[in-house]
C-alpha cells in the first residue's frame, strides 16, 4: 500500500498557500509556495489522480480568483503556457522520436505569426480588410489554422529531411530555424508582413467571455485578463518514432515491417 502522506501534505500546502495567495494576490511567496506545489504535483510519484486534482484545483480556481485582482499572474501564466508547449513538443521530437532537431522553435514561430499578422493591424499594411480581426470566432479559426500551417511546413521540410540521420539531420534542421528567423526579419520590404525585427503589438486577446461568466457565477469580481494553464500528456507514439530505423525493436512492438530482423554476428 502507498504511503498517502506526502499527498496530504502537498493538499495541505496547496490549500495554505492558495487562501494565501487570494488573501495576498500580490505577494511574492504566496505565489511562490502555489508553483513550488505545482512542481510537487509534477515531481512526486504515485497517487496521479489526485496529484493533477490538486493542480488543477490551484489553477482553475485559485490562480484565476486572485488575478482578478492581479492581472500579472495572467500574464505570467500565458508565458508559462507558451514556453510548457514549447517544451513538450520538443521533448516529443527529441526525448521520444530521438531526432535531433535543432529548428524547432522555426514551426512555432510559422503559428504564432499566422494569427499575429491577422489579429493585428499588420494585415492592413500589405491587404484592404478591416483589421484587426475581431477575437470571437476569428481567434479559434486561426488557432486551427495555425495548426495546420505549422503542420504541413513541418511535413514539407519532413519529408526530405527524414532521409538523413544524425549530425546531418541536425545541420538541415538548423538551417531551417535560420531561414525562417532571417524570413520574418526581413518581410518587412518590400511589403510588410512581419514588421522586421520590430515584431507585431499589439494582438488581439483570446475571447474568454464563457470563463468569465463561469468565474462570476462564483460571485467572483472576474476582469477580462485570464491566462490559459495547459497540460500536455506526451503521447505514447514517440517509442514507435524512435524505432523508425530500428527493425528490430519495431517487430518487437508488434509493428509489421518490410524488411526482416537478422541478428547480427
Amino acid at each position: 500500500m502507498k504511503r498517502s502522506w506526502p499527498i496530504a501534505l502537498l493538499a495541505f500546502a496547496a490549500a495554505l498557500c492558495g487562501f494565501a495567495l487570494l488573501h495576498a494576490p500580490r505577494n511574492t511567496w504566496a505565489l511562490l509556495g502555489v508553483l513550488g506545489v505545482l512542481f510537487g504535483c509534477l515531481s512526486i510519484d504515485g497517487h496521479k489522480l489526485a496529484r493533477y486534482t490538486i493542480a488543477l484545483i490551484l489553477l482553475l480556481f485559485f490562480i484565476p480568483a486572485a488575478g482578478a485582482s492581479n492581472t500579472f499572474l495572467f500574464e505570467l501564466l500565458t508565458q508559462m503556457g507558451i514556453f510548457a508547449a514549447m517544451a513538450l513538443g520538443l521533448n516529443i521530437v527529441v526525448g521520444m522520436a530521438g531526432l535531433l532537431d535543432l529548428g524547432y522553435a522555426a514551426f512555432f514561430a510559422i503559428g504564432a505569426y499566422t494569427w499575429a499578422i491577422f489579429g493585428s493591424g499588420q494585415a492592413s499594411e500589405f491587404m484592404s480588410g478591416s483589421f484587426p480581426l475581431a477575437g470571437w470566432p476569428y481567434f479559434y479559426i486561426f488557432a486551427a489554422l495555425a495548426v495546420i500551417t505549422a503542420a504541413l511546413t513541418g511535413t514539407l521540410i519532413g519529408m526530405p529531411a527524414l532521409r538523413l540521420r544524425g549530425d546531418y539531420l541536425a545541420i538541415v534542421t538548423l538551417g531551417l530555424g535560420e531561414v525562417v528567423r532571417v524570413t520574418a526579419n526581413n518581410l518587412d520590404h518590400p511589403l510588410n508582413i512581419t514588421n522586421g525585427p520590430q515584431g507585431i503589438t499589439p494582438i488581439e486577446r483570446p475571447p474568454i467571455g464563457w470563463f468569465i461568466k463561469l468565474l462570476n457565477s462564483f460571485n467572483l469580481n472576474a476582469t477580462p485578463a485570464l491566462g490559459y494553464a495547459i497540460f500536455f500528456l506526451p503521447p505514447r507514439s514517440g517509442r514507435y518514432w524512435n524505432c523508425r530505423s530500428r527493425q528490430c525493436a519495431t517487430r518487437s512492438l508488434a509493428i509489421r515491417t518490410r524488411m526482416g530482423c537478422h541478428s547480427r554476428r
